[in-house]
């Protein structure tokens, strides 16, 4: 069965739209170019034939300038270039109509680890990557707008009004692998969405809400259209929870997963777009340096890097005094201590804290400004980190991973304050002195975007462990097995949460870094 992508330049270049689409619905469009070059290349690896179904600037930027290797391109994209942007389901649909032998389509946000056929066992009629549960109101709300706007809907989506409750739960399909062997149903299926579409083709261009459209007819229709005619699907993953947390472990492939589907806004989440990166330098080093190269001239986006200080901190760029310490410094955005004072009834208590707070907010942004300094070696440095790992993830079994050993990296700060950083911006903005005097930390950490600082939560406290100090893997499940009250045939399960925490530490975020014997 033959692999097929499609790429319908429109939607990512414009950014009227709503849903992320913009950029492809990655955090950047170079996220967005990488994440394809990624999907293609493994695709390639693992099938004789993989074919790219664009258009003209598609073809541009994916064949002649990213030079992917697939086996055959078609222009075909350029037939819909009169259609609403809106609808990014269409170059899908479009694709699946001229089909004329068996074939899936892959999403440009999923990446495989083996050839697809692999993780099906029936005879492959109709092959969808996995059911997908919604609230009945969630689709309600998309449906009555339908029919509030549009005309000739078809049957199947004419809602029952008999239903009613939205606690209740709707079975539809994600479509992030779809095709099969019946050619001629799903032709059918894809007619049907591609009419509705031409009935209502002016409409669409107006109305500010037509991306929601998407949802109904590429999970929704072909959904009811499987019911009604007693088709059976295959599902790539049948068993997904509902937040999809089997398809996003792109820090542990290969070894504890084999397929991964960014679907919808996970491809707006920092962490998702450097593994893609680094996956990509990993396994494809010199298509990864071709790549880069060709996509030096895309713009990046300029984002804060302090999102809770700079957001909360006073405009005046003046220096301040910490009267306790007797030292001098200046705060990114400027804040004095006159003005922590600026409240009619401070006792000397409060006084002695507000100096506290200024020392420690000075410690904060020292060391944001301390990691801001890495950022020409970041990505090298996480790479390498990230690199022994994947071999690990590669080569050795769970329990020879936990044998390693493990401590804080450069790019990563633990800071002991006595608030949270939600509460510290309360206390520059609204001088709100009677917020809870607590023991907590703060993380700093390096990302692509430049230093960013967070309050630790859950599993990451245990990020106190590392810091500067040294802790191998099997250390770490001693102290979750004595911290939680395990028992013995909970060991694996324990196992697993340490080896989880640690990819997720070494490989995502870059917290951690393992160390040499």
């Amino acid at each position: 069965m033959k692999i097929i992508q499609s790429y319908w330049s429109k939607p990512s270049e414009t950014s009227r739209l709503t849903n992320d689409r913009h950029s492809g619905g990655w955090l950047t469009s170079r996220y967005h170019y990488i994440g394809m070059s990624l999907s293609c290349l493994l695709l390639n690896r693992y099938h004789r034939s993989v074919e790219l179904l664009t258009d003209e600037l598609g073809y541009e930027l994916l064949i002649n300038k990213l030079n992917l290797p697939y086996t055959k391109v078609s222009k075909c994209m350029d037939n819909i270039n009169s259609y609403s942007p809106s609808l990014w389901a269409l170059p899908k649909l479009h694709a699946y109509n001229i089909q004329d032998e068996p074939f899936i389509h892959v999403d440009g946000d999923v990446f495989v680890w083996q050839a697809l056929t692999e993780f099906l066992n029936g005879n492959q009629q109709l092959v969808v990557q996995s059911p997908e549960i919604h609230l009945v109101g969630y689709y309600k709300k998309l449906y009555l707008h339908m029919r509030k706007t549009y005309h000739n809907i078809p049957s199947e989506l004419q809602w029952d009004e008999n239903v009613t409750s939205s606690k209740l739960f709707f079975t539809s399909v994600n479509a992030g692998i779809f095709g099969g062997t019946d050619n001629a149903y799903i032709k059918q299926y894809a007619s049907t969405a591609i009419n509705f579409f031409n009935s209502n083709k002016q409409t669409i261009q107006s109305d500010p809400k037509a991306d929601t459209l998407n949802v109904l007819i590429e999970q929704l229709l072909f959904s009811k259209l499987v019911e009604k005619n007693g088709k059976t699907l295959e599902y790539v993953l049948p068993n997904l929870d509902k937040k999809f947390s089997q398809m996003l472990q792109l820090h542990l492939v290969p070894l504890a997963s084999k397929y991964v589907h960014l679907a919808g806004r996970t491809k707006r989440i920092m962490h998702n777009c450097e593994q893609v990166e680094m996956r990509l330098r990993y396994e494809f080093p010199k298509e990864y340096k071709s790549i880069c190269k060709e996509l030096e001239q895309i713009e990046n986006e300029n984002r804060s890097i302090f999102p809770y200080i700079n957001s909360s901190l006073d405009k005046s760029k003046k220096r301040i005094k910490n009267s306790s310490s007797a030292k001098r410094f200046f705060l990114r955005n400027g804040i004095t201590l006159n003005q922590l004072k600026n409240s009619s009834d401070i006792s000397q208590g409060n006084v002695n804290r507000m100096h506290l707070f200024v020392k420690q907010l000075y410690d904060l942004e020292s060391a944001l400004e301390s990691l801001n300094n890495k950022n020409n070696t970041y990505k090298s440095y996480k790479f390498k980190n990230a690199e022994v790992f994947y071999n690990m993830l590669t080569m050795l079994s769970i329990d020879d991973i936990l044998k390693n050993r493990y401590t804080s990296s450069s790019i990563s700060i633990i800071q002991k304050t006595n608030w949270p950083l939600k509460h510290m911006s309360k206390i520059i903005k609204n001088n709100n002195w009677h917020l809870n005097f607590t023991d907590t930390f703060i993380g700093i950490t390096l990302n692509m975007l430049g230093a960013n600082a967070q309050d630790l939560k859950g599993l990451d406290k245990l990020l106190v462990l590392f810091q500067n100090r040294i802790i191998s893997g099997n250390q770490l499940v001693d102290y979750l097995f004595e911290k939680t009250g395990s028992t013995a045939e909970n060991l694996n399960n324990i196992k697993l949460i340490a080896l989880n925490f640690l990819a997720n530490q070494v490989v995502l975020t870059g917290r951690l870094r393992v160390v040499k014997p």
